[in-house]
């Protein structure tokens, strides 16, 4: 494909996405050929159903780019929200309510916008955070890990070793030898 671009002089062809067309649209297709009517009557027939269905399709494209529009930025609220978050991360429950999207819907935008869950992208806000406050203040893990949202110390622990492959402790030492 790439070489009969290449020697008609085109570049390659700009992305696209497939999208399904609902059925009262391709009607209007179909509807273009009237065997009632004949000669120019007919082809003026045909051409009047033809732009019926450009006008319904470019309709349907927009509601449905900007339905797309709004999640977006839904997502990306939800992504400053997380940003600044202190403490604990609410269940996705909650968080879905309160963007009037539901659950798998709202993590697999937030996936595809992101990279990640919506509890992985927080998970590591939150330990960003808790590095950043070991190795710049004296916190306590104890208070560090409520603060973050952890239930336990040994919580926070485990998944700072998870993310970082050291334990918060090792961290807090290594600052007061230097």
């Amino acid at each position: 494909m790439g070489n009969l671009l290449a020697s008609l002089g085109l570049g390659q062809p700009p992305p696209a996405s497939v999208r399904t067309v609902p059925k009262y649209i391709t009607a209007i297709l179909q509807s273009c050929f009237a065997d009632h009517l004949a000669g120019n009557l007919r082809k003026l027939h045909a051409q009047a159903r033809v732009l019926d269905f450009i006008v319904a399709l470019a309709d349907h494209l927009a509601r449905d780019t900007g339905r797309e529009a709004r999640r977006i930025r839904v997502v990306r609220r939800l992504r400053e929200e997380l940003d600044r978050l202190e403490g604990a991360v609410p269940c996705l429950d909650a968080l879905a309510r309160r963007y009037g999207l539901s659950e798998r819907s709202m993590n697999a935008l937030f996936r595809q916008q992101y990279g990640q869950s919506i509890h992985a992208y927080a998970t590591g806000q939150r330990l960003e955070a808790a590095h950043a406050a070991l190795r710049g203040s004296d916190t306590r893990l104890k208070v560090l890990a409520a603060r973050l949202g952890y239930s336990s110390v040994s919580h926070f622990s485990n998944a700072f070793t998870r993310k970082y492959g050291y334990r918060p402790g090792s961290l807090r030492r290594e600052k007061s030898r230097n």
